[in-house]
């Protein structure tokens, strides 16, 4: 598989020194593309909550991630990041999840769009022009949600 892109709609983000150790693993190059992919996490839980404090320190610049639960303090322990506050305020997983991806982001500017909701809920599922986010980080109506574009990659095939 082989990735291209459209350096005049999706400009190459700048390297920052924070992130020599990763660049020198796999190249520049590669590490442009890797920046510019658009990844859903779908689960904010235990290893979501990893795969998304991951892919921001590696310095993806636009994560987006959906899940419609809260936080627990049963579940704390799996959830590197929550916070007893964040339990006892019954936080939502995706709003706990944004705050750790903005604290281990490494991109120049990280853009984490929040969906709270089940990618199983006919909300989840919902065309571009009519799915909201719960979070002031989504770009709003309009923009292509991450759930719709993987459900039609895999019910293509």
């Amino acid at each position: 598989m082989s990735v291209s892109w459209n350096n005049q709609i999706v400009r190459a983000p700048g390297a920052q020194a924070s992130q020599r150790r990763t660049i020198s693993a796999w190249g520049a190059s590669r590490q442009r593309d890797i920046a510019r992919t658009r990844v859903l996490v779908v689960g904010a839980g235990s290893v979501g909550l990893d795969v998304v404090q991951r892919l921001a320190a590696t310095g993806l610049a636009e994560i987006g991630i959906m899940d419609f639960d809260r936080i627990d303090e049963i579940n704390r322990d799996r959830m590197v990041g929550a916070t007893r506050r964040d339990a006892r305020l019954r936080r939502k997983k995706v709003d706990v999840a944004n705050r750790l991806a903005r604290s281990a982001a490494t991109a120049d500017q990280i853009q984490v769009h929040a969906y709270d909701t089940s990618i199983c809920s006919p909300e989840g599922c919902r065309p571009p022009s009519t799915t909201t986010s719960s979070s002031p980080a989504s770009t709003g109506p309009g923009h292509a949600p991450y759930s719709t574009l993987w459900l039609s990659l895999i019910s293509s095939r």
